[in-house]
């Protein structure tokens, strides 16, 4: 995409974002928007979230944004371009959001309309957001602050998380210490059982040892 085409898109965007008329669509009381980092494919927190609400519920609507539409979604999810005209609408008629990281653009989030920040960080060991302000480009900052004036809850799995939450995310709701999907069902579960599994998803043989390096490049 060019600069120029770049450039205009986000003009366009930002345009909707103030007159975007969110209070002509009702809420659908069914429906659930959810998102990963700014249209990724089904994955992180969210999609564990997408999929636990299906096996709950369902009968929910739920609506994955992607950047792709073709990408593959489990059964029970629908697949909306993100960014597109169309997911202003669904995001104007869902009771619910999700998503995993800042949203960028989006639609006057109404009274009734409830936003669940599930944060893609675990246990955030370097400074970030309000703690890491003056490294952050003064985009980042008002897109920051503005989806954190509208998060409803943030999602912890332990009280550390919990309190950077609550003191660098520009966030007065409540954060709900419940866990952290993508790494629930791991926690608590025997070693050797992952070791295994781990292994036979990579074809390794059981004998074999497996060594990760896992950088944070910022």
């Amino acid at each position: 995409m060019s600069a120029l085409v770049s450039q205009l898109k986000s003009l366009v965007l930002k345009t909707l974002d103030t007159i975007y008329p969110s209070d002509w669509f009702r809420i659908d009381a069914n429906k659930v928007v959810v998102t990963s980092f700014r249209g990724k494919p089904y994955s992180g927190n969210p999609g564990r979230i997408a999929t636990a609400l299906h096996s709950i519920e369902p009968d929910l609507d739920i609506v994955w944004l992607a950047l792709d539409p073709s990408e593959p979604v489990p059964e029970g999810v629908r697949v909306v371009k993100y960014n597109s005209l169309a997911s202003y609408r669904e995001l104007a008629t869902a009771k619910v959001w999700i998503d995993d990281f800042r949203k960028k653009y989006f639609p006057r989030k109404k009274v009734d309309q409830i936003y669940y920040q599930v944060w893609h960080g675990v246990l955030p060991l370097k400074k970030i957001e309000l703690d890491a302000a003056a490294k952050l480009d003064r985009m980042y900052l008002a897109e920051a602050k503005r989806d954190g004036e509208n998060t409803d809850y943030m999602l912890a799995g332990n009280d550390f998380t919990a309190q950077v939450y609550e003191n660098a995310f520009w966030f007065k709701g409540q954060v709900l210490r419940f866990g952290t999907p993508s790494l629930d069902n791991i926690i608590g579960a025997k070693q050797a059982d992952i070791a295994h599994e781990t292994k036979r998803k990579l074809g390794l043989a059981d004998t074999e040892k497996v060594f990760f390096l896992l950088s944070d490049v910022s």
